[in-house]
């Protein structure tokens, strides 16, 4: 563990801070029931191959298109499969829940 002292007249404060959440983060993927089944998406959005946006898309997927998640989410993206069959990771906040 990695302590810094921030210092600000009058007040002194000490962080803490873990080194291994610092690091890489490794995604792990998590079954959510609520985020399976068919939905449509409900403004345009990219289709990522991993559950990471800082990846170049596989896809841009409509307003309206369908998709069908899997129930296995990682931060606010989802696992699916786009009408044509392919499958990757979109935002969560582009889907319209019904």
């Amino acid at each position: 563990m990695k302590q810094i002292l921030v210092a600000f007249a009058p007040l002194t404060i000490t962080l803490s801070i873990i080194a291994p959440v610092l690091a890489a983060p490794v995604a792990l993927a998590s079954d959510n029931s609520d985020y399976a089944g068919e939905f449509k998406i409900r403004t345009e959005t990219k289709l990522y191959p991993k559950p990471r946006m800082d990846v170049a898309p596989i896809a841009t997927l409509a307003a309206g298109e369908k998709v069908t998640l899997s129930g296995k989410q990682e931060s606010v993206l989802a696992e699916a499969v786009d009408s044509k069959g392919r499958k990757g990771w979109v935002s969560i906040q582009d889907i319209a829940w019904r």
